[in-house]
């Protein structure tokens, strides 16, 4: 049985917005984007980090973050290879695709800093090396979530909550 989670940035948990990951629209379709968007429970929030079976040198593991409501994967463009500020996006797992078409859906999941009250993840994409991040430090609904280079700042540094679980400023 698949262990589903909410993911949050830390910068969101300092503000009065009470947005976590999303697919809009509760979208099934290939190339819905992924955004902010209000806590309301429902299965478009909800995502597996289902390890890939590959770990880098440190021994970190590779993930696909898979939404609960399509089981398709957080993705990021094949083309241009390193596209800072792209859209992130989701596409049918590609799990038995080789080298760069199944790497545009692994991510790299290491800890981050601890931010929001609690320790945090930072997702960064096998094929671009870019990290998952909340576009402008946004944290209102539908604000893109993209991938940038990593810089270890609260947009870019993700926590996770059990369903059922209501996100909780801390200030």
């Amino acid at each position: 049985m698949p262990n589903f989670v909410q993911l949050t940035p830390a910068n969101v948990l300092d503000s009065s917005d009470m947005t976590t990951l999303d697919i809009a629209g509760a979208s099934k379709e290939p190339n819905a984007p992924a955004i902010l968007f209000g806590d309301n429970g429902q299965d478009n929030q909800l995502f597996e980090l289902r390890p890939t079976g590959e770990t880098d040198a440190s021994g970190n593991n590779f993930v696909w973050i898979i939404a609960k409501h399509s089981g398709t994967a957080l993705t990021v463009p094949l083309e241009p290879r390193f596209d800072k500020g792209a859209q992130v996006f989701q596409q049918p797992l590609l799990t038995g695709a080789p080298g760069r078409e199944g790497d545009v859906q692994k991510w790299l999941a290491f800890s981050g800093p601890t931010a929001g009250g609690g320790p945090t993840i930072v997702f960064a994409n096998r094929w671009s090396s870019l990290v998952l991040d909340a576009k402008a430090s946004g944290t209102g609904d539908h604000t893109p979530i993209i991938q940038w280079d990593e810089a270890d700042t609260r947009n870019q540094l993700w926590r996770t909550f059990a369903p059922g679980v209501p996100l909780r400023p801390h200030r």
